[in-house]
């Protein structure tokens, strides 16, 4: 019995005189998190606060089916690094305050009044989808200029191509050489068949010129519309990027959120 007491107060020693565990660091509020993506569809939030993209909505009243936010086009700055500790979920909602208030059904997100925290959550997350819309449709637009460009460039390369194959003369210079051919000629008419001749390869090479210029111009006109249409997507999606900001920053009552909030919050509405 002595032998077991003995035992027992040298493990309850080892427990108290055992290394402490290693302290947690608590997950506070960062600095604000910039990312900024042009043209890229990101969502963002002001002071410059940016999100990933999204797609539709699903039955929990957040969105679903979202893609990943694509990569910054400027340098993106995070200001402060920490790793994440057990409790970070509840860091987070403890950062995020009222717009914990995403938990809120589809119907509540529907329903609500625009000025209420869910009526406020709603508009920035239907912000973001409409940054999203519009970083998609520059991106379209884009491509339609590439395709218009690259089309032109073909056009440009095959005129280039039919004029190096061709050394002849135009057809006005063969006509002027068949009026003044002497009709009283002995071979006159097999000078003018030969003529002729020369003049149907050169009639040719005009008719294929003529009508490759047309479609040269079609082609450049395609482009300047494309161009126009990739200024009128820029535009739009800055414009989307700022409704989107400053719906964020309405939500969130002026707060700027930390990196790791801010993310959360963006995944949580499925953006």
């Amino acid at each position: 019995m002595r032998k077991n007491t003995l035992i027992a107060a040298l493990g309850l020693s080892a427990l108290i005189l055992g290394p402490l565990a290693p302290i947690v660091p608590e997950l506070g509020a960062s600095p604000a998190f910039a990312k900024n993506d042009k043209g890229g569809g990101n969502g963002g939030g002001k002071g410059g606060q940016k999100g990933g993209k999204g797609k539709s909505a699903g039955k929990s009243g957040k969105p679903s089916g979202a893609s990943k936010p694509k990569a910054s086009a400027k340098n993106t700055v995070v200001t402060e690094t920490t790793t994440q500790p057990a409790n970070a979920h509840g860091k987070l909602a403890s950062e995020l305050k009222g717009l914990n208030a995403y938990h809120a059904s589809e119907t509540a997100f529907a329903n609500a009044s625009p000025n209420s925290q869910v009526g406020r959550i709603a508009t920035y997350r239907d912000a973001a989808l409409e940054t999203y819309e519009a970083a998609d449709a520059l991106e379209e637009a884009n491509g339609t200029l590439t395709e218009a460009t690259e089309a032109l460039s073909a056009k440009e390369a095959e005129l280039q191509a039919l004029d190096d194959a061709y050394t002849g003369r135009t057809t006005a210079e063969i006509d002027e050489e068949i009026a003044g051919l002497d009709p009283t000629a002995a071979d006159y008419q097999n000078q003018v068949d030969a003529l002729n001749e020369e003049r149907l390869g050169a009639e040719t090479y005009e008719t294929d010129r003529a009508a490759l210029e047309t479609e040269i111009t079609d082609a450049s006109d395609a482009v300047t519309e494309a161009e126009t249409g990739v200024t009128d997507a820029e535009t739009a999606l800055t414009e989307a990027e700022t409704v989107e900001e400053e719906a964020l920053m309405s939500a969130s009552n002026g707060r700027v959120l930390s990196e790791p909030a801010f993310d959360y919050l963006r995944g949580e509405l499925g953006l």
